[in-house]
């Protein structure tokens, strides 16, 4: 169990030990928000939910709900054969990636390596042992960026809670009248994830805004489209600290991405979804229309917010409210001649 044990982290510690006559699989715990190490390691040890933030009280109930078990706890760097040998059950902790993280930031992918082989090292102990399964688990991942502290932490609280008249794209025109979307190509808003406090002043023009649709292709690897997810959160949770209106935009790929596209958004919030290219792809238009059906199950919302060319087959929802596109609207205006 360890902090900051990525799911690409994790990859790489699995390819260390490929030539071994070890069988791997490949998959994922999904856990809860806050991404906090007191809130997420409860979710690991205690089966009911509850916090515990103290990493001993932790261990005490998961022994005490397991007393046939003989239960060990180490840490990595203390591991033994003998300890080994007296445990049915052996957990052991792995601090260093996510504190080299914390400290070095970027410099810290020097010494990621070593640490991997600190915990390649460790499973090669393990099943040399006589245990028959090996699992690495993590409470979070990590970001390499400046030095953080207390005040860039900020709660998601995004519910999307006010009336919408209209939506218009972001910095696209003059016009801010009205409630900023993101159904643009992703370069002309990166800039809200590059310099996030520069565009600040730009947002708080708007009567509100909706969290920015980073891409989600089908072609993008998994670990890329839950970064994309991520992306999207962090900027809703900014900007509501820095006093912004925000209303979640949902956006989703294969039937694989429903376990992460839909988190950190509150069970009947006001959402947004985009058609835009949707209608000229009978495949594409099939993993909307899918997606939307299950976000109506995971999310039940409260009001829906469509921007794009209207479906007929999203006619039964009757929580939809749509927005025509700006092409739209200025094509328009060009066949009148203004």
């Amino acid at each position: 169990v360890g902090d900051g044990i990525s799911y690409s982290i994790a990859k790489n510690i699995s390819n260390k030990l490929k030539n071994s006559a070890y069988t791997f699989n490949e998959d994922y715990i999904k856990s809860d928000f806050p991404s906090e190490t007191e809130n997420n390691m409860s979710q690991i040890f205690c089966e009911d939910g509850h916090v515990e933030k103290l990493q001993q009280n932790r261990r005490t109930y998961l022994s005490n709900k397991n007393p046939d078990k003989r239960i060990s706890y180490v840490e990595i760097d203390k591991l033994s054969d003998s300890l080994a040998e007296l445990s049915d059950v052996l957990i052991c902790a792995a601090k260093d990636i996510d504190e080299l993280g914390e400290k070095l930031q970027a410099k810290a992918l020097e010494y990621f390596d070593s640490a991997e082989d600190t915990i390649a090292d460790a499973i090669n102990t393990l099943m040399k042992n006589g245990f028959k399964k090996v699992y690495l688990i993590s409470d979070h991942g990590f970001v390499l960026t400046k030095i953080l502290t207390e005040a860039d932490k900020v709660d998601v609280d995004c519910k999307g809670n006010y009336s919408v008249k209209e939506l218009i794209p972001y910095r696209v025109d003059k016009n801010r009248k009205g409630t900023a979307h993101f159904f643009l190509d992703d370069y002309r808003f990166e800039r809200c994830w590059k310099w996030a406090d520069s565009q600040i002043p730009e947002l708080r023009k708007y009567d509100g805004v909706l969290s920015p649709d980073f891409s989600m292709y089908t072609t993008y690897p998994k670990a890329f489209q839950i970064w994309q997810v991520y992306r999207n959160r962090w900027c809703a949770a900014f900007w509501q600290a820095h006093g912004i209106k925000v209303i979640p935009t949902i956006s989703w790929s294969t039937e694989d991405s429903y376990d992460y596209a839909f988190l950190g958004v509150e069970k009947g919030s006001v959402v947004a979804v985009g058609t835009v290219g949707v209608l000229n792809d009978e495949y594409a238009k099939k993993l909307f229309l899918d997606g939307f059906k299950e976000m109506v199950i995971r999310l039940e919302p409260k009001e829906i917010l469509v921007y794009g060319n209207r479906l007929t087959e999203l006619d039964e929802y009757k929580n939809v409210r749509w927005f025509e596109p700006y092409m739209n609207k200025f094509n328009d205006i060009k066949k009148k001649g203004h």
